[in-house]
């Protein structure tokens, strides 16, 4: 349960093109004059083959992306290269206190700013998490900062002698042209900084030609259910040698609980890919072109195919994970002024949801609380969250601290440890079984997309 939290504590590209309803005859028949079709045709050629690349345009579908010219970068995703990218002049390493800082990678366009770093030795508190949770500022010359646009929630490398080592990156707003220096900053008073933040200076150069992979936006053809849960195509972007579907699985409500989604859904919810054939197709996640989910709502998918395809191909999701929440209250009294080191012992079973918890004691530490349960093996999915409330003024919730969990057998024995800096509150208070549950629904779920070419 500390390996959950410390993900949770770790835890849009805009759509371009040609909208699909735009009409560029107006501008077109108001050059024509009033003449009529078949004269114009024989009087201005260059318009006749502007008319006929229109019609072969909508005849095979395919979108471009006017005014803008797009790239793909792997880890990154979608650059606008309609104007200068500006990347790291090299990598910039900082040791501090123990700490080194590497800077790997700053990409800027039109549309933001991607910056990646590792951290190795971040201090931790008595609770394993990191000593400094700040986001991180990126700063103009005038010292103006830069708004945060996301963030990847950070990959946990390894824990030694009390210290963290993660990945992470940032997106921020674009940093203006003619701009080339910037300053990473971390807003935390880290041990032998004498000031109150750490700042790192960053040097942009050009990036070279070819840095980015071209990219060509197709028109969206695909079939999939209406008006039901499923898959959904909402881009088509192809690159010299694959193409890259990105779409969405949304719940429409005719499940029978909430869809499960997190961060991590395109791994959890991986699908199988066939072509005409029936001859599974290799395919690479993308996540750096998938938006944020909507929470309980739907979660994103990007899916890299090489090229050729045998279309139709058809994409299969087999089964998917819906949310069951269950809670239960129990309510005790420690009188005014209880021990430390007071025991109740109550062997007390409390049910939630389908499943039947007993609680064993209660202790009182002098700073909070320890709470024992007893309970069958819960099966995977299934979670149980403790918590205490203070029932006799503003509701007060404890700070979670050491958690273990002793099996024997299919019995398992639950102790947490809750604290506080302050007073902890004594007299009525509430004690919180909060149980989630996640609960696998079978399918199929099925998308079908044909290829269109734009080269001949």
């Amino acid at each position: 349960m500390n390996d959950k939290r410390m993900k949770n504590a770790l835890e849009a590209i805009a759509r371009r093109g040609v909208p699909e309803n735009t009409n560029l005859w107006p501008n077109i028949s108001t050059r024509l004059e009033r003449k009529s079709l078949m004269q114009t045709l024989r009087t201005r050629p260059i318009v006749a083959m502007l008319i006929a690349i229109l019609i072969l345009l909508a005849l095979s579908g395919v979108v471009y992306a006017l005014g803008k010219v797009f790239g793909y970068i792997p880890g990154v995703g979608l650059v606008d290269q309609s104007a200068p990218i500006r990347i790291l002049a090299e990598p910039v390493t900082v040791e501090q206190a123990g700490m080194t800082i590497t800077m790997s990678k700053v990409i800027a366009d039109s549309t933001r700013t991607f910056i990646s770093y590792a951290m190795a030795g971040m201090p931790v508190d008595e609770h394993g998490f990191p000593v400094c949770t700040s986001i991180p500022e990126l700063r103009l010359p005038d010292g103006s900062k830069l708004d945060m646009l996301g963030d990847s929630g950070g990959i946990a490398m390894g824990r030694r002698d009390g210290t963290l080592s993660y990945e992470t990156d940032y997106k921020y707003a674009p940093i203006p042209f003619g701009t080339d220096h910037v300053t990473f900053v971390f807003p935390c008073n880290f041990p032998g900084n004498d000031d109150s933040a750490l700042e790192i200076p960053l040097d942009l150069v050009p990036a070279p030609p070819g840095f980015a992979t071209p990219v060509i936006e197709l028109a969206v053809t695909a079939e999939s259910a209406q008006n039901k849960s499923g898959l959904s195509l909402e881009r088509v972007l192809e690159l010299a040698d694959s193409y890259v579907l990105i779409g969405k699985f949304t719940d429409a409500g005719d499940l029978s609980a909430p869809l499960v989604i997190s961060t991590s859904s395109v791994f959890d919810y991986m699908p199988s890919i066939k072509d005409a054939n029936g001859t599974p197709v290799f395919f690479t996640v993308r996540e750096d072109l998938t938006s944020e989910p909507i929470w309980d709502v739907a979660y994103y998918w990007a899916y890299e195919i090489p090229k050729p395809v045998a279309g139709p191909l058809t994409i299969t999701v087999n089964s998917v994970s819906i949310r069951k929440d269950a809670s239960a209250q129990f309510q005790f009294d420690t009188g005014a002024q209880p021990r430390v080191n007071q025991e109740w012992k109550f062997n007390q079973p409390i049910e939630v949801g389908a499943y039947t918890f007993t609680l064993d004691t209660i202790t009182f530490t002098g700073k909070g609380y320890v709470i024992s349960l007893s309970y069958e093996a819960l099966p995977e999915g299934a979670t149980i969250w403790i918590s205490l409330l203070d029932n006799t003024a503003a509701p007060f919730q404890f700070d979670s601290g050491n958690e273990t969990e002793n099996h024997a057998g299919n019995k398992v024995r639950h102790t947490i440890t809750l604290g506080t800096e302050n007073p902890p509150p004594t007299g009525s208070l509430i004690l919180v079984l909060q149980l989630d549950e996640s609960l696998p629904i079978i399918g199929p779920w099925t998308l079908t997309w044909s290829p269109i070419t734009t080269t001949p």
